[in-house]
């Protein structure tokens, strides 16, 4: 069951980033299916595997409910900027109203998409090499009652 309820929260979360730009109810309920998904596949394989793996020790459940479905998400908005003006069709104020960098030519809907990969990309490796950080002084710091003179 925990599963389940998780994976009802990922469509939300795989939605989001797109959700001013998927104009109907069809396309953003296929996101959401797919997150859950991609989610529920991830608790019930992927946790124990990176468990075995890498020691990760997810008891949360935030890589399968936020970070995958996070990532498909960005994946998904970017796509959805690239090819907005199809959305938008021809609506060039809400268009720049949605992408302010649009306004007087300054970039094309195709290179907006282009910087929101860019963005989720660089968002991965920040969180990666933070987390990784945090993780290992959370391992090494704190520790009483290691002296070396046992």
């Amino acid at each position: 069951m925990e599963v389940i309820l998780n994976a009802t929260l990922a469509g939300g979360v795989a939605v989001g980033s797109a959700s001013d730009l998927v104009v109907t109810a069809g396309i953003a309920m296929a996101i959401g299916a797919l997150a859950g998904i991609i989610s529920a596949l991830g608790f019930i394989y992927l946790g124990g595997w990176l468990a075995e793996k890498i020691n990760l020790q997810d008891t949360c459940g935030v890589h399968n409910l936020h970070g995958l479905p996070g990532i498909l998400g960005g994946v998904i908005g970017a796509f959805s900027a690239g090819f907005a003006e199809y959305s938008f069709l021809g609506d060039s104020d809400a268009l720049s109203n949605t992408f302010a960098a649009l306004k007087d030519g300054k970039r094309s809907t195709s290179e907006q998409g282009w910087m929101q990969l860019g963005a989720l990309g660089i968002t991965l490796v920040i969180s990666i090499l933070s987390g990784s950080l945090c993780g290992y002084l959370a391992s090494h710091v704190g520790k009483s009652g290691e002296t070396g003179n046992d």
